[in-house]
């Protein structure tokens, strides 16, 4: 598979000038799974969820996360 990932540079030219742009672009990629959960003040309706972030965020922010339980064999 090919990635067009790297640094580019773009120049724009016509008779009165010239500006020229750059930046770099980077594969995103799945992030690993959060760090270290833990679950404390537990009720029979609640839950507190607590995690560090991923050790590796796939070259992109985690903004935010999915969570599902399972109540039983149902998720």
């Amino acid at each position: 598979m090919h990635h067009d990932i790297g640094f580019y540079k773009v120049v724009a030219r016509n008779k009165v000038g010239q500006t020229v742009a750059r930046t770099r672009i980077v594969e995103a990629t799945t992030p690993d799974a959060p760090d270290s959960p833990t679950a404390s003040e537990t009720s029979d309706t609640e839950i507190l969820l607590r995690w560090k972030q991923p050790k590796y965020d796939g070259n992109s922010p985690v903004v935010c996360y999915s969570l599902q339980y399972r109540e039983g064999d149902n998720v």
